[in-house]
């Protein structure tokens, strides 16, 4: 019980930090996420914006990270409190450390 309880606060304590929802969609796991991002950002990004506008663009990706982070967020929480494992709530390492 105190191994969740612990996960759970360490999870909340993490929610006043406001810029996570923002950047953590630019955080890749490899050097090969990082070309593939940035490679598809260009050639993709370079069409859109000129459909949208610059604007319009930079609006678009701080909207799809901010709600992509919005709900990683409130499924993990979510599936703790369904599974009560806390292992849904940290983020790096292993709940057992």
């Amino acid at each position: 019980m105190s191994l969740e309880l612990n996960s759970l606060i360490r999870c909340l304590w993490t929610i006043p930090f406001s810029w996570n929802l923002i950047t953590a969609g630019y955080a890749e796991q490899s050097v090969f996420g990082v070309v593939v991002g940035t490679t598809g950002l260009l050639f993709i990004g370079k069409l859109l914006e000129t459909i949208c506008g610059s604007r319009e663009f930079f609006k678009f990706i701080i909207v799809v990270n901010f709600l992509t982070s919005v709900c990683v967020f409130i499924t993990a929480i979510a599936l703790y409190y369904i599974t009560r494992q806390g292992d849904y709530l940290l983020i790096w390492g292993n709940a057992r450390d």
